[in-house]
């Protein structure tokens, strides 16, 4: 019986020293970065907002508007937004530079405001990530209301 015992115990202690042991390290993952897909070039293509049956209705912006921008996240975390706002019934072009973070999935950009000292953060949801599409939500802070923005990415074409 105490051989029994001792055998039971021998061929359990192998199975569960051999249970801890694998072919392949879990350490050489270690090194492993995530690809940032926002990092790019992206042109804003549709306005979207939510009507009062709680459908999402989108509205092109149209090449030329006043509305037309683009959001250029680089690889070091950075990001260009060039934009334009109505001034005197003229587009006038802005631009704002800052840093972003990628946080469970979502987009928060930091800048300091024109005008301001104090800096600033927006968080947008993304709602859509692809290799040409990039859909984000946010809250308007002055309105309360939930602003979609659909954006293409832009290709750059050797000339």
């Amino acid at each position: 019986m105490n051989k029994k015992i001792i055998s039971l115990t021998a061929i359990l202690l192998c199975i569960l020293s051999i249970s801890f042991v694998s072919c392949e390290s879990d350490d050489e993952g270690g090194d492993y970065v995530s690809p940032n897909y926002v990092a790019a070039t992206w042109k804003l293509t549709a306005v979207g907002a939510l009507n009062t049956q709680s459908t999402l209705i989108y509205t092109p912006v149209m090449e030329g508007s006043c509305d037309a921008q683009t959001v250029s996240f680089t690889e070091d975390f950075n990001f260009t937004r060039n934009y334009s706002v109505l001034v005197d019934e003229a587009c006038t072009p802005k631009t704002t530079t800052g840093t972003y973070a990628l946080e469970q999935g979502n987009i928060v950009v930091t800048f300091v405001p024109e005008g301001q000292t104090l800096s600033e953060s927006i968080s947008y949801d993304i709602i859509t990530l692809s290799d040409v599409l990039l859909e984000v939500a946010y809250t308007d802070k002055l309105t309360g209301k939930l602003v979609f923005l659909k954006f293409a990415k832009q290709i750059m074409t050797a000339n």
